[in-house]
Formats: C-alpha cells, structure tokens, sequence
C-alpha cells in the first residue's frame, strides 16, 4: 500500500516519470466507464503518459488523496477524493476509486489499474 502511496504522492507533484516507475512497463490502464473523450482502455508507459496529459489538459489545479485502502485479491482498492478546478473555474471534489493489482512476478509494480468514477460501481464489482 505504501507503493500506491508513493506514486499517488509523485503524481500529485506532477512528476509522473516517478509515478511511472510504480507501473511495469506493460500496464493495462483502465476508466470503468467512458468518460468525456478519455480512451477507456490504455496500454504500456506511453499510453498512460497520454492518457494523463489529456486528463490534465482541462484542469488548472488536480489533486488525489487517500481516504481508505483495501487488501484485494492481488491489489488494493483506493478510495479517494478528486479533487480538481478547471481553468473554465469549474471545481470537482468527488470520491473515486482506483483499483491497483499488483503484477504477479514483481510485486511493486503495479500491472493492471482500474479507475472507477462511481465507487458504488466499484463496490459491487469488487464484492467490498
């Protein structure tokens, strides 16, 4: 959990190279559900790396915080808070939850992440 942690805590500084390094090399990137014009599923570093700019393209300030983890199967559940303001001045503050498995050879990183802008979504399909 102090992995997921850690690159929450590089993301939020904006240093995604350092959130990266959480990732392996041929992560599986997902949104539960489509979401403005974000791709639902992306794959590998560059994918994410893409799918992040485009995320933070619209957003003056975003910020994700911890509220609770818990054990899964093979990862952890976050749920956090969202909190973002546009550079329209539009401003969020939504729990979400993110979803990250572990790879199966390398347990630091994080091989597969689901990112579930309803937590009840994610509560049903999680059996939490």
């Amino acid at each position: 959990m102090q992995l997921v942690r850690d690159g929450i805590d590089a993301w939020n500084r904006g240093d995604w190279e350092a959130a990266l390094d959480r990732l392996h090399e041929d992560i599986e990137w997902r949104i539960s559900q489509p979401l403005f014009d974000m791709p639902v599923l992306s794959h590998r570093h560059d994918g994410v790396r893409e799918f992040w700019r485009r995320w933070a393209e619209p957003w003056e300030q975003l910020h994700v915080e911890p509220e609770r983890m818990v054990p899964i199967e093979g990862g952890v559940a976050a749920f956090m808070r969202w909190r973002a303001r546009g550079r329209d001045g539009v401003e969020v503050d939504q729990q979400v939850v993110f979803v990250f498995m572990a790879d199966e050879e390398d347990s630091t990183l994080t091989r597969r992440f689901i990112a579930y802008w309803d937590p009840d979504e994610a509560v049903e399909e999680l059996h939490l």
